[in-house]
C-alpha cells in the first residue's frame, strides 16, 4: 500500500499497534486494517495495469471482503484510505459519487449512517443502493415500505 505521505505509514502503523493492544477493539480494528490494505492493494496492483480507480474500486472492494465485513468496516476503510492512501482523495470523491455527494464537497459519507434528502422516496432509496453496488435492498411487506417512507419524509 502506498502511503501519501512517509509520516502518514508511521501513523499507520501506529493505529495498528493501539488495535492490538486493545482488546475490546482488536478484532473489529484489525479488520477494518485488514480490509483497508487488501483493498488499497488491489486497485494499486489493477491500477498499475493500465485501470482507473473509479472502474475498478467497486470490485475490488468485494475481492478484497473474505470476511462479510460490515457497511461499518467498509466505511471506516474509506476514511483510512482517504485519508493516508496515495490515491486517497479519488477513493473518496468515487465513494462519495455513489452517494450522489458532488465531488467538491469536503467529507465522507458514511454508509453505515447516511440519512436521506426530505422527499426522497423508499424507491429512490432502493435504486441508489443498487447503483452504489449494494447486493440487495429488501422491502417485503407493504409496512416495511410504509415504515420506510414515513422514516424518510
Amino acid at each position: 500500500m502506498q502511503f501519501l505521505k512517509d509520516e502518514m505509514r508511521l501513523e499507520w502503523e501506529e493505529e495498528k499497534r493501539s488495535i492490538l493492544d486493545d482488546p475490546e477493539y482488536k478484532d473489529y480494528g484489525t479488520e477494518i486494517m485488514r480490509y483497508a490494505e487488501a483493498w488499497a492493494d488491489l486497485m494499486e496492483e489493477r491500477m498499475n495495469n493500465g485501470k482507473q480507480l473509479e472502474d475498478i474500486a467497486q470490485e475490488t472492494s468485494y475481492t478484497a471482503d473474505v470476511n462479510d465485513i460490515t457497511v461499518s468496516i467498509y466505511g471506516a476503510a474509506v476514511r483510512l484510505l482517504s485519508y493516508a492512501w496515495e490515491h486517497g482523495e479519488r477513493l473518496r470523491v468515487w465513494h462519495n459519487g455513489k452517494y450522489r455527494m458532488p465531488p467538491e464537497k469536503e467529507g465522507i459519507v458514511d454508509p453505515a449512517t447516511w440519512l436521506l434528502p426530505k422527499g426522497m422516496t423508499p424507491d429512490d432509496l432502493v435504486q441508489i443502493l443498487n447503483e452504489a453496488g449494494y447486493k440487495t435492498v429488501e422491502i417485503n411487506s407493504v409496512e416495511d415500505y410504509e415504515r420506510l417512507k414515513r422514516l424518510l419524509q
